[in-house]
């Protein structure tokens, strides 16, 4: 046990009594830089009580002003406690050292830069009380990738993954999960330290899974947001240095070791399966072809660790369970060279996905989206998907079709296997929620120019009320995502869209369909960037007194009755000058909301969907301008006021 003055001592009050705190937050940190206010900021934010909560920052001899810094947040925190180490250079000693330290029941693991959601921590509390688990996976996302940490909530919550799933839906193998500390005490369980020791986090999660009885899944409520940047993205997993087979390796052993037992045969080979196909396979196939590239020597030294950890793990079991295009990958690193490896990479590579929204339109208070999945090559010079002898093959050049197998190049049977999900990504809070879709059998298209294109038509459904995991959707932006796998190529892509804006009310919502800057699907469901009075088109025309005006909408799908929905509109005088920043837009608000009061609603009732509200406006012309997040943005409808109060309302 770490003594609190030999590690520096806490900061700030007494920290509360250990029988009331439910979590121990454990930060480790090193030069954050400002990031570490995203880190003060969330915490802040959190709904566990904070009487409830710890919070343990281990310094790890940072020599800048990070010590001042969290010796100021904690001061004015009482559950909050500051220790430092000497530099160890990895954040394995300073979450050892917290272990130790912590007084809560659960301990949780966050690095330096990243955030937790405010409702996340209460709620994998609440599911580990509730099910007496050892280890809570929660939902986890991360700023640049759509997709990250989906794997393991596909199926929703689960209450011990134990009994059925395995150790796959405790995927990602990282460490922002509850964890039963008394678990950890008792099982000597800890991170292994060392400078650069990598896949620690898989090594510590593989051994808490040995031990656990309970292992509860949170796929329901977001919990951790993982924000990417250069400092946390760039050389930590480069397979051109030889410490990256050095910890490979090691990795390696501590599954055998501690998945051992008959009990956890599948776990084993879930894992070894998986680490073969990704951080070995595919992280060489890619060192092989990256913008970067590494000397020959560097692709000589990976191309004969990779091959001593194939041969050693590529067991029969193993092999079975590797996607086809690893398979053949792996059959090159056995029986071929590096450039032979490398010229297969690249076809690999040429063969791309794309998604379209063949059709959208609103339903009893849904979305349903057909989408047209297209795999194709990048062009019709390029080796990619080929017909042959009425299969459909993947063309890799004659040198590589002798060397590799017919069956590892066919994929005929690889149809019927394609993996497609649908989700919902929200641009703002960077969560994504898995769709219910459906996939009609794919097809081949020989029409195109591009040679030979595999054709899949699906449906996607968009329930605002439920889409989050069985909860509503957000008030947000959302953007509509496509992942597909065919092969073993996986490919994740926005889903196109060239139709026209589908405004809707599905219960008091607003929810504009509309096509973003890219092309591709949105949804707005907080009239953020769309504007739901403009989108529904209102019919031009006399539209009764301003005091009391009122004009039919001629687009909108309502889906319920009633609901009065803010239109987010603003009457502004036709010889106003145009506001040239954010900040003048919002103090020519200010002025306009005083000198030309004016109220504007959706409404939906029994009587249809129109556009109401109130003014007092002087007679004369105006400019629409809606209101958005960021400022003002001018409409395509003007109105005009006469002498006697009469409203007509008119494009421009």
């Amino acid at each position: 046990m770490h003594d609190a003055h030999r590690l520096g001592g806490p900061t700030g009050p007494e920290p509360a009594p250990p029988s009331r705190i439910a979590v121990t937050i454990i930060i480790p940190t090193y030069c954050p830089g400002d990031a570490i206010h995203r880190v003060f900021d969330s915490l802040d934010a959190l709904t566990l009580p904070v009487e409830r909560t710890e919070v343990i920052f281990v310094d790890d001899g940072s020599p800048d002003d990070t010590a001042a810094r969290l010796d100021s947040y904690a001061k004015m925190r009482p559950n909050t406690r500051v220790l430092r180490c000497e530099n160890s250079g990895w954040p394995s000693r300073p979450r050892n050292i917290a272990i130790e330290a912590a007084r809560g029941q659960y301990v949780v693991f966050m690095d330096h830069d990243d955030s937790l959601y405010p409702d996340g921590l209460r709620r994998a509390y609440e599911v580990a009380v509730e099910h007496s688990a050892d280890i809570v996976s929660p939902k986890e996302s991360r700023t640049n990738s759509a997709w990250f940490g989906m794997k393991g909530m596909y199926d929703g919550n689960i209450a011990n993954l134990r009994e059925r799933h395995g150790i796959a839906r405790l995927d990602p193998l990282i460490p922002h999960k509850l964890y039963r500390r008394a678990l950890l005490l008792e099982h000597g369980i800890r991170f292994p330290e060392g400078r650069r020791v990598l896949w620690e986090d898989s090594t510590f999660n593989v051994r808490a899974y040995r031990h656990s009885s309970v292992v509860s899944v949170l796929a329901d409520t977001p919990f951790y947001l993982w924000h990417a940047s250069d400092q946390n993205a760039t050389n930590t997993f480069d397979p051109a240095r030889g410490d990256y087979w050095d910890r490979l390796e090691e990795l390696f052993d501590d599954i055998l070791t501690a998945l051992s037992p008959t009990e956890f045969d599948e776990d084993r080979l879930v894992l070894i399966s998986h680490t073969l196909q990704y951080w070995v396979i595919q992280r060489l196939t890619l060192l092989l072809v990256r913008a970067e590239p590494a000397s020959a020597e560097e692709e000589r030294i990976a191309f004969a660790r990779a091959r001593i950890l194939l041969d050693q793990h590529g067991t029969a079991e193993v092999w079975s369970r590797l996607r086809r295009k690893h398979q053949a990958a792996a059959h090159v690193m056995r029986q071929g060279s590096i450039d032979q490896l490398r010229a297969l990479a690249l076809v690999h590579h040429a063969v791309r996905a794309t998604a379209t929204a063949s059709d959208a339109h609103w339903r009893d208070g849904r979305l349903i989206v057909d989408t047209t999945t297209t795999w194709h090559s990048t062009g019709p010079s390029v080796a990619g998907l080929r017909e042959r002898d009425g299969r459909l093959v993947l063309d890799v050049g004659p040198e590589l079709t002798r060397l590799i197998p017919p069956e590892l190049l066919d994929l005929s049977d690889q149809l019927e296997h394609i993996r497609t999900n649908l989700g919902l990504r929200d641009r703002v809070q960077h969560v994504t929620w898995a769709l219910p879709f459906s996939s009609q059998p794919p097809t081949i298209d020989r029409s195109s120019p591009n040679g030979v294109q595999v054709v899949q038509r699906g449906r996607g459904v968009i329930d605002i009320e439920t889409a989050a995991c069985g909860h509503p959707a957000a008030d947000s932006v959302w953007d509509l995502r496509l992942q597909a796998d065919l092969y073993g190529i996986e490919r994740a892509v926005a889903v196109e869209y060239h139709a026209g804006r589908l405004p809707a009310v599905v219960g008091s919502r607003p929810a504009i369909v509309y096509r973003n800057k890219r092309q591709a699907l949105s949804l707005d469901l907080a009239q953020r960037l769309r504007t739901l009075a403009v989108d529904a088109v209102p019919a031009v025309g006399q539209m009764g007194p301003i005091s009391g005006f009122s004009t039919r909408l001629t687009a909108l799908a309502a889906t319920s009755v009633p609901a009065r929905i803010p239109a987010m509109l603003i009457a502004v005088p036709a010889d106003s000058d145009e506001p040239t920043s954010a900040i003048d837009a919002q103090e020519q608000v200010e002025k306009w909301a005083t000198t030309c009061p004016f109220t504007a609603e959706v409404v939906v009732d029994d009587r249809g969907t129109r556009l109401e509200g109130c003014g007092q406006l002087p007679s004369g012309d105006y400019r629409l301008y809606a209101r958005r997040r960021n400022g003002l943005n001018r409409t395509r409808y003007a109105l005009t006021v006469n002498p006697a109060g009469g409203a007509q309302l008119f494009t421009v």
